[in-house]
């Protein structure tokens, strides 16, 4: 089965003409079509970042905590997914894969704690059990 990856630029999904192909390092079959951005797009894209740098900042450190556990959430509930898809288009043994998978996660778990501490200090992501892979 191939990926169709669309874009997502400023709150909505895009398609563009242009597309490149990647392929499964092991089989050499199509893996995934991604959908290569044309400069509107990058512009868009910026432009949208900058935006929403000025909301997150406006936005409560409880807010950004859940939102981001939200997304540890639903990237762990996807893991099996997602590995997959490391595998398909990395060639990574599916171990490693779900080994970057877990760290994401954890990433993110860490993530959402330290946005209600913010106190200008680095945090050293080396510390996670997920990054030995």
């Amino acid at each position: 089965m191939v990926v169709d990856v669309s874009m997502f630029v400023a709150g909505q999904w895009r398609e563009s003409d242009d597309t490149v192909v990647i392929n499964d390092p092991y089989r050499g079959t199509e893996s995934s079509r991604v959908h290569r951005p044309g400069s509107h797009d990058v512009e868009d894209a910026l432009s949208a970042a900058v935006e929403g740098a000025a909301l997150m900042a406006a936005l409560p450190g409880h807010r950004r905590s859940s939102i981001l556990a939200a997304v540890a959430d639903a990237v762990a509930d996807n893991c099996d997914r997602l590995a997959t898809q490391i595998v398909r288009d990395c060639g990574k043994t599916i171990r490693d894969a779900r080994g970057e998978v877990a760290r994401a996660v954890e990433v993110l778990q860490i993530s959402a704690g330290e946005a209600t501490r913010i106190e200008g200090i680095v945090l050293p992501l080396d510390a996670l059990p997920a990054g030995d892979v």
